[in-house]
């Protein structure tokens, strides 16, 4: 197993997720000098369910975690996970061009690199 395919326990990484929303939000808030009152005011959702994401409650609403990421000027991604796309599809881009480069395969869930070789290797 190579250092790319490191599989992580769905619960873990739920558990990760949600700490990392937890403290974003919390930092935001502080950030911008908003109350979970006004954000949920202004967001169209109830201070409960802003105070239990802060308490680290998962979120049942992913609307509703959408509507706060663009209230902070953030995506989805940046408050849930604390990157943005654009860092990991860098990150991906930069693994796919290291493999290339050591003339590996690489297989993926949206690419395949194929590299014709002279003699069949025996195994």
């Amino acid at each position: 197993m190579n250092d790319h395919s490191q599989i992580i326990p769905r619960e873990r990484m739920e558990k990760e997720s949600m700490l990392i929303l937890k403290s974003k939000l919390s930092t935001l808030l502080k950030e911008h000098g908003v109350t979970a009152t006004k954000l949920g005011k202004d967001c169209g959702i109830a201070k409960q369910v802003i105070c239990d994401w802060l308490a680290g409650v998962q979120p049942r609403s992913l609307c509703k975690v959408k509507r706060v990421a663009l209230y902070f000027g953030l995506s989805l991604d940046e408050l849930c996970f604390g990157e943005s796309i654009k860092t990991l599809s860098q990150e991906k881009k930069a693994s796919s061009n290291q493999a290339a480069k050591d003339n590996l395969i690489v297989c993926g869930i949206y690419e395949l690199v194929l590299k014709k070789i002279s003699k069949p290797k025996t195994f």
